[in-house]
């Protein structure tokens, strides 16, 4: 039995394994995704790409050891990175379908510095780092369907995943998924605070709070 979920002609390589970056990776090897072996890590930091390394993949201290060619490159990259990073990867342009993660920088700009159309927007949420993510797609016609169900697949594995077809609802949506869940955080601690001020153990507030708002988002998904 085949233990991936898809298939890769040319390895994945992943430029950044920060939270975010690492919360991607984690789910891709915890659900059988990919392939360990076919996964390659750009991340400069020592820490951070040793706990890429015991998940075994393979790291990369830079992007001058990494393979000639690739089928996928997601860029978990902040958005100042971008500037400085990306040109870097023009070398993979032929055939490779390039994913950025980073927020606020345009498919126009992407293109620009990697030289190529074949350009998807993702932006995952934080919920993603244990399975209850919410990820925003888009991209444009030069990415062929196959190679989109591959990409979607990638972020299947935190979570729901949903496309729209132009890119200025992509930082819409974000601003809700996105922006969400520290709201939903700040509402559960209110809850707290309010609770242990009605006389409640701290514990028991806590949990409480947590219960409650986990409830109604369970409530909220059972209405019709």
């Amino acid at each position: 039995m085949n233990r991936t979920s898809i298939k890769l002609d040319e390895p994945l390589i992943l430029v950044g394994c920060g939270n975010m970056g690492y919360a991607l990776l984690r789910g891709w090897i915890d659900t059988s995704t990919v392939d360990p072996a076919a996964v390659h890590v750009v991340e400069p930091v020592r820490v951070l790409r040793e706990r890429a390394v015991a998940l075994g993949v393979n790291t990369h201290e830079t992007c001058e050891t990494l393979p000639r060619k690739a089928g996928i490159i997601v860029f978990a990259l902040k958005p100042q990175a971008v500037q400085n990073e990306l040109p870097s990867y023009q070398r993979f342009s032929d055939g490779t379908v390039f994913v950025s993660i980073a927020a606020g920088v345009p498919a126009g700009k992407l293109k620009l510095l990697l030289e190529s159309p074949r350009i998807v927007r993702a932006m995952p949420n934080t919920p993603t780092s244990i399975g209850k993510g919410s990820t925003i797609i888009f991209t444009g016609s030069a990415v062929e369907d196959g190679e989109l169900e591959n990409v979607l697949s990638l972020f299947k594995a935190g979570g729901a995943v949903h496309q729209v077809t132009r890119e200025d609802l992509i930082d819409a949506a974000t601003a809700i998924s996105g922006s969400g869940p520290a709201y939903i955080f700040y509402l559960i601690e209110c809850l707290g605070d309010a609770a242990r001020e009605l006389g409640l153990p701290a514990e028991v507030a806590s949990k409480l709070a947590k219960e409650t708002v986990h409830g109604a988002a369970a409530l909220a998904f059972a209405s019709k």
